[in-house]
């Protein structure tokens, strides 16, 4: 069952207790994108963070952290129903333009810090999420591996057998979108804890992810999830900006290698 039911079951079920209270103020905020950290919820509603620690509990999570990253990989994901957003764009005729949602100053100077670190590494290994166009990141690291060598299994057990083997002239390339991440995230962790040079591209739900292990982010490029669009616009959406990026940092790599 997703986060919002859950919590939706308690409000109609729990009326007026301190968990319907709890549950009432994460929705509320959550589809209004508004997400507090465990201290400030916890301050506003003058409870401890033992309490609300207690309360994700409930819902099958850890704590309160892992819950409201859940929540907001799934609103990311799923989006909001029609009935309670108004804002969704009606417009059927409008045309999206992936490169109007980019920076396009900052995205270049990320694309070049990308490119100079992909150039001097050894070997290169590229791990993404299930959402993401396989066709399209198999094409970049068969492009990449002409000149640099570069591993792309979409096999989660190869991969975390594999990153153990790499050194530090070496480069992880996470690629981070969706809801099943799990898997990645602790070859992530495995990456920071044995001080592997890694690139990210992550939407703006697992920035915080990355950025509470990683307090450098020139090496995270983030991606726009662009709540007011249905699940399937986004997904494309999402999948959209990675191509984008990535053929531009191919344009890069290859205008560098052939000058």
């Amino acid at each position: 069952m997703r986060i919002r039911e859950k919590l939706k079951n308690i409000i109609k079920l729990k009326e007026k207790t301190l968990d319907y209270h709890i549950a009432e103020f994460i929705k509320k905020n959550a589809e209004n994108k508004i997400f507090y950290k465990s201290k400030e919820i916890a301050f506003k509603l003058n409870i401890s963070k033992s309490t609300l620690t207690l309360f994700s509990k409930k819902l099958g999570y850890e704590g309160y952290g892992e819950m409201i990253h859940s929540l907001m990989a799934e609103l990311e994901f799923y989006g909001i129903n029609k009935n309670e957003n108004k804002n969704l764009i009606n417009d059927v005729e409008e045309i999206i333009k992936i490169n109007s949602l980019f920076d396009i100053n900052l995205l270049n100077e990320k694309l070049n810090f990308f490119k100079k670190e992909i150039l001097i590494s050894k070997k290169v290994l590229i791990v993404c999420s299930s959402e993401d166009d396989y066709k399209q990141i198999g094409l970049f690291a068969n492009y990449l591996n002409m000149h640099i060598k570069t591993f792309y299994f979409q096999q989660r057990k190869i991969e975390s057998t594999f990153i153990k083997k790499l050194k530090e002239n070496d480069l992880t390339f996470f690629i981070l979108t969706g809801l099943e991440i799990e898997e990645i995230l602790l070859n992530i962790d495995y990456a920071f804890e044995n001080k592997l040079r890694s690139l990210f591209i992550v939407t703006d739900s697992h920035f915080e992810k990355i950025k509470y292990k990683n307090n450098d982010t020139s090496n995270i490029l983030l991606i726009k999830s662009l709540s007011q669009y249905n699940s399937e616009v986004r997904s494309f959406l999402r999948i959209g900006q990675i191509n984008f990026i990535l053929t531009n940092l191919i344009l890069k790599i290859t205008k560098h290698i052939y000058k």
